[in-house]
């Protein structure tokens, strides 16, 4: 199973990135050198999932 997309727009502590990591695919934004081509390249996996 895969993990879920989290669209991380900001930095966060050093000591938080492996539990984040582990439970979820984390997508920097802030990290991105190109971030419209970023968001257009993920755009697919950052759309709400409705059940």
């Amino acid at each position: 199973m895969s993990k879920p997309v989290v669209l991380q727009v900001g930095p966060y502590p050093d000591w938080d990135h492996a539990p984040l990591d582990d439970a979820f695919d984390m997508r920097r934004y802030f990290e991105a050198g190109d971030a419209r081509a970023f968001l257009d390249l993920d755009n697919v996996l950052l759309q709400p999932h409705h059940a």
